[in-house]
C-alpha cells in the first residue's frame, strides 16, 4: 500500500513536469517556475541513488544519449544568448505583431532544472519497469489526463473558433489538445497491450474517435491525420507490418523522409493531383499548407547562424519571428536542426534509434510504443512534437512483458522452501548422515 502511494506521488510529479498546463493551474509564471523547479529536485533526490548505475547498467546506451543530448541543449543555450538577445533588441520590419510576441531567451537555469527533471522521470520508469508499479503509474498517468481532457473537451466545443486565428484556451492550443489525446491513447494501449477483450478495444477506439471530433470541433486537421494513424497501428496492423515498422532501421528512415523529405520537397509533392484533393477537400487546408511553404523557404537562414550546435534549445519562438512570421518552424525535425544543430540532431537519431533497438523484438508491451512513435512522426511533418514529453515516452521501451513484483517473487520462494521442507521430512529425500542399516 506504502510503495502504491508512492508510486502515485511520483506520477504526479512527473505529470505536473512534463504534461501539465501550468498558466491554467498557476497563473503567475515566476511562482510555477518555483514549483516546477522544486519538483525537478525532489524527482532528482528520489532516483538519485540510480545515478551511479548509468554508466553499467541495462539502460545505459540510452541514458549516456540521454545525458549528451540535455547538455549539448544546454551548451546551445549557454553559447547562444548574445545571439538570441540581438533578435530580440533588433527591428523587425514587415513582420507584423512581433512587438506583442512572448520573447526571452530560454535561460541556462531554466533548461538545467527541466533536464535535470526529465533524466529523473526517464530514470524512474527504468526502476519500476519491471514491476507491478509501472500499472500503478499507467493508471494515474491516466486518471490525470482525463482530469485535464474532460474540462478542456468541453471548452473547445462551447469556445467559437476565431476565424483562421489559433484560438487559444486554457490549457493551451488545439495542438495540446490533440497531444493530450495522444498521450492518454497511448498510456491506455501500453496498460492493456494485447487488447484480448472487446471491451479493451472499444474503449480503445472511443479515445481515437474523441480526439477526432475534438480535432474537427477545433480544426485542427494535423491531429485528426495523427489521430487516423494511430487508429490504423493499433487496430487495423497485421503481425508482418508490426514486425517490420518495429524495425528500428524503419525508425530511422521513417522520420529522415517524414521530415526532411517533406521539407526539401513540399512544392514537388504539392503538384499532384491526388495530394492537392486530399489537402483541399479532406483536409480543407489551402495548398501553402497554412503558410507553412513559405516558413520552410524563409527558416532556411537561420541554419547559417550556429548550423553545429544550433541556436538554443527552446528558443524556436524568437529565431522563427525573426527569420519569418510565424511562431516555430513547424516541422520536428527542422525545428531541432535550429535548436540544438547537427550534433545535437544526431544524438538524438540515436537515442531514437537506442529506443526502436530495445523494442525491436516486438514482444506485445513494446509496440505501444511503436504506435505512439510513429504517430508523432506523421504530426512531426507539419508540427514541433520532439519536446522532452517525447523523450520521457521514449523511456517505456524498457516495460517487459513480465511484471512480477520484488514481494510476489519472495512469496514463491517461501513457499518452494516449504514444499521441499515437507517433502525433506515426508524422507522423499534421503538423509546423507543416515548410516546403512547393518545385515
Amino acid at each position: 500500500m506504502r510503495s502504491n502511494i508512492s508510486v502515485i506521488f511520483i506520477s504526479i510529479l512527473i505529470f505536473w513536469l512534463l504534461f501539465a498546463p501550468k498558466t491554467a493551474i498557476i497563473p503567475d509564471t515566476t511562482v510555477s517556475g518555483w514549483v516546477s523547479n522544486a519538483v525537478s529536485l525532489i524527482l532528482m533526490g528520489y532516483v538519485c541513488y540510480d545515478m551511479k548505475y548509468l554508466p553499467t547498467g541495462r539502460c545505459r546506451t540510452f541514458d549516456l544519449l540521454l545525458l549528451a543530448y540535455i547538455g549539448i541543449s544546454v551548451y546551445s543555450v549557454y553559447c547562444n544568448i548574445g545571439t538570441i538577445h540581438k533578435f530580440e533588441l533588433e527591428e523587425i520590419e514587415g513582420v507584423e505583431g512581433f512587438e506583442n510576441t512572448p520573447r526571452g531567451a530560454t535561460s541556462v537555469k531554466y533548461l538545467l532544472y527541466h533536464s535535470v527533471g526529465l533524466l529523473a522521470s526517464c530514470l524512474y520508469i527504468q526502476r519500476i519497469a519491471d514491476t507491478r508499479h509501472i500499472k500503478t503509474l499507467l493508471r494515474t498517468f491516466i486518471i490525470l489526463f482525463l482530469i485535464v481532457l474532460i474540462p478542456a473537451c468541453i471548452e473547445v466545443i462551447l469556445t467559437p473558433i476565431d476565424g483562421d486565428d489559433l484560438t487559444e484556451y486554457s490549457f493551451g492550443n488545439k495542438f495540446t489538445l490533440g497531444y493530450y489525446f495522444v498521450y492518454l491513447c497511448t498510456l491506455y494501449y501500453f496498460l492493456h497491450p494485447d487488447l484480448d477483450s472487446y471491451a479493451h478495444k472499444l474503449c480503445l477506439l472511443f479515445l481515437i474517435l474523441a480526439m477526432i471530433l475534438t480535432s474537427i470541433i477545433a480544426q485542427c486537421s494535423t491531429m485528426i491525420f495523427g489521430a487516423l494513424i494511430f487508429l490504423f497501428l493499433s487496430l487495423l496492423t497485421s503481425d508482418y507490418v508490426r514486425n517490420y515498422l518495429a524495425s528500428a532501421k524503419t525508425v530511422i528512415l521513417s522520420v529522415l523522409l517524414f521530415d526532411i523529405g517533406f521539407f526539401l520537397f513540399a512544392t514537388w509533392i504539392l503538384q499532384y493531383d491526388f495530394v492537392q484533393y486530399f489537402i483541399q477537400d479532406v483536409l480543407n487546408e489551402d495548398l501553402t499548407l497554412t503558410g507553412r511553404i513559405h516558413i520552410y523557404m524563409d527558416i532556411q537562414e537561420a541554419f547559417t547562424e550556429s548550423p553545429w550546435i544550433g541556436l538554443g534549445y527552446g528558443n524556436s519562438m524568437v529565431i522563427s519571428r525573426y527569420f519569418t512570421d510565424a511562431m516555430d518552424s513547424q516541422n520536428g525535425l527542422v525545428e531541432l536542426f535550429i535548436q540544438v544543430g547537427v550534433i545535437g540532431v544526431a544524438v538524438f537519431l540515436l537515442l531514437l534509434y537506442a529506443s526502436a533497438k530495445t523494442s525491436e523484438e516486438n514482444n506485445i508491451p513494446k509496440y505501444p510504443l511503436v504506435a505512439f512513435i510513429y504517430t508523432i512522426f506523421g504530426i512531426s511533418i507539419v508540427e514541433i512534437p520532439f519536446k522532452h514529453s517525447f523523450i520521457f515516452f521514449l523511456s517505456f521501451c524498457f516495460i517487459q512483458k513480465k511484471r512480477f513484483s520484488p514481494v510476489f517473487i519472495k512469496y514463491i520462494q517461501h513457499y518452494i522452501r516449504y514444499v521441499l521442507n515437507k517433502m525433506n521430512k515426508n524422507h522423499y529425500f534421503p538423509k546423507e548422515d543416515t548410516p546403512m542399516p547393518a545385515r
